[in-house]
């Protein structure tokens, strides 16, 4: 007795498009890291301005110079968090855009909802530091 299989033949993808699709997944991976390097920085920019908080409020000592420092530091690493999503989004919407060109690529919505949704936590940070919003 001999057994059939009635399912279709599986049809497998040229290599071209196997190597599109590598570089798409590379793209995205390389977008996510430096996501997670972004917030890293926002997070210890943010920490440094919670820091400095601190010892304003319980440091007996003049420390304006410090203070000033600190906070120049924090402000450069909120910027350079924003500015890291902010290029390496272009370079990937563009990467994107490249490939679509000639193969057929899914939408990139999610990634632009990261991006706008880490401009806004930047923004927020940034304005709390500041002390415009409590």
């Amino acid at each position: 007795m001999e057994h059939k299989s009635t399912l279709p033949p599986c049809t497998l993808p040229d290599h071209n498009e196997l190597a599109v699709m590598r570089t798409l997944m590379a793209s995205e991976r390389t977008f996510l890291a430096w996501c997670r390097t972004a917030m890293a920085l926002i997070g210890f920019g943010f920490i440094l301005e919670k820091f400095t908080w601190y010892l304003k409020n319980s440091a007996g000592a003049d420390l304006t110079r410090a203070f000033h420092e600190m906070g120049a530091l924090s402000t450069f690493a909120f910027c350079a968090g924003c500015l890291i999503i902010f290029l390496d989004g272009i370079r990937f919407i563009r990467t994107r855009q490249a490939l679509s060109a000639e193969h057929r690529v899914t939408a990139y919505i999610p990634e632009l909802i990261l991006i706008t949704a880490m401009a806004v936590i930047l923004i927020v940070c940034i304005l709390y530091s500041q002390n415009i919003l409590l």
